[in-house]
């Protein structure tokens, strides 16, 4: 694994940053690390920040052959991880995936295009797939089970891919929160009339494996509930 260094004037297209943050998804890291490695889009440095793992993601990790840069700190939260690799990468423009999902192999490749296109806008967003994990038990198949295959308009990191001169704009993501950080930055996002579009196209796949935040940590909504407050005040 070596630290990425394109020259983006040598391959003749703007350096885009991706920064994936990790914690103990050691069995899914390779499919999303590889999922970047792979986009038809090459200009890329791929930037994991792995936070405070326990189980073999340092292993793993180790073992994916390309180019790409892993950064290991003590656990501070997902907030804290994205603004960790934010501040290691060098692109011009920004893209967040999670540890457990994936990109389509075209994601950057389409929204640069929509960039190329309209030179005015600041954000290019996408839709996502759901889909079941095979390890997902028959329990919990159940009850997620109708969320297969669903599409739904994503307008979140997980999709997005920002201008870092926007993202500057927006600021970081909040180191407090937990659950919370995707709707809090995106809430600001707004604030900032930020102009965006979204793709019809489907370029983010998100894994429904059981052990998602959104479903472990429900006890947890509360937050939400605070973010959405602040926003509305």
């Amino acid at each position: 694994m070596n630290n990425a260094d394109h020259d983006p004037d040598v391959i003749g297209e703007p350096l885009v940053s991706v920064v994936i943050a990790t914690r103990n998804y050691g069995r899914f890291i390779s499919e999303s690390v590889i999922s970047v490695l792979e986009q038809t889009y090459r200009a890329v440095e791929l930037i994991v920040v792995d936070d405070g793992s326990t189980d073999d993601t340092r292993d793993v990790l180790a073992g994916i052959p390309g180019d790409f840069t892993c950064h290991h700190q003590p656990h501070r939260g997902i907030g804290a991880a994205r603004n960790a690799g934010i501040s290691l990468s060098r692109g011009r423009f920004l893209a967040f995936l999670d540890a457990d999902d994936t990109w389509v192999p075209r994601k950057l490749e389409l929204q640069m295009k929509a960039f190329r296109a309209q030179p005015g806008i600041d954000v290019v967003h996408a839709h996502a797939i759901h889909f079941c994990s095979p390890a997902l038990d028959a329990a919990r198949r159940r009850r997620v089970g109708h969320l297969d295959g669903k599409i739904t308009e994503s307008p979140l990191p997980h999709t997005m891919l920002i201008r870092r001169t926007a993202f500057d704009r927006v600021g970081r993501f909040d180191e407090t929160l937990t659950i919370g950080v995707d709707m809090e930055w995106y809430a600001r996002m707004c604030d900032e009339n930020l102009k965006s579009v979204t793709l019809e196209n489907v370029l983010y796949q998100r894994r429904i494996h059981g052990a998602n935040a959104n479903l472990v940590r429900a006890h947890e909504q509360s937050e939400r509930l605070t973010v959405l407050k602040k926003v509305l005040d």
